[in-house]
């Protein structure tokens, strides 16, 4: 067993994973418990995305390493961090004049 560290939403959770369990494995009861959907999440280590599929043996991680959640934008549309400007109602204005309010999206 090795113990990781999982960011998730801006909270460090340590867990204990087998190493020769798939990353599914190892974390998605963290997902359950907290009632989130894994599919919703990008997993990153060392800025690298992470396959599911694959072993935290096959992908080198250790004990003390850290996984990064990311939650994936909604609607696959995440403009460049470049491009966006906050305007006084909360929308995002980008240089292509498109208005995303997520105000509207729930």
């Amino acid at each position: 067993m090795i113990r990781i560290k999982l960011l998730l939403d801006s909270t460090e959770i340590n867990i204990k994973v087998n190493p020769s369990d798939t990353i599914r494995k190892g974390i998605e009861h963290v997902f359950n418990k907290n009632h989130l959907l894994l599919s919703q999440y990008i997993l990153f280590y060392n800025g690298v995305v992470l396959s599911l599929k694959l072993s935290f043996e096959d992908i080198g991680i250790g004990d003390g390493d850290t996984l990064d959640c990311s939650q994936k934008p909604i609607n696959n549309y995440s403009p460049p961090i470049s491009t966006v400007l906050m305007t006084s109602t909360n929308s995002y204005y980008t240089q292509n004049n498109f208005i995303f309010n997520p105000h509207f999206l729930f």
